[in-house]
């Protein structure tokens, strides 16, 4: 009777999901959320610049100097813009990494 009262009033036995005794509250996914749209955000953008320059024949000339600053500043932004709320790794990869550990 003890065992049974001290396992319902762990914490970690909440109605939240939970991922290893940690509640994945409204924080978790506000983070989830933010990541999602670093990474449409950034592929979108630096996609749609190589798409623009390699088909313009003026751009062709400047097209791996502008594509490149294009890819600069766009992880610039996003950092600034996403790193307060979930550290920004913008890559799926680490992200997915980060969440399995």
């Amino acid at each position: 009777q003890v065992v049974a009262q001290r396992v319902a009033a762990h914490p970690s036995n909440s109605f939240h999901l939970t991922r290893m005794g940690q509640p994945m509250d409204r924080d978790f996914w506000r983070a989830v959320s933010a990541e999602f749209l670093a990474t449409f955000m950034f592929i979108y953008v630096c996609l749609s610049v190589v798409v623009n320059t390699s088909d313009n024949p003026l751009a062709l000339p400047t097209a791996t100097l502008a594509i490149s600053l294009v890819f600069g500043f766009t992880i610039f932004v996003l950092i600034h813009c996403f790193g307060h709320i979930s550290g920004a790794n913008i890559n799926p990869a680490v992200t997915l990494a980060l969440v399995a550990t």
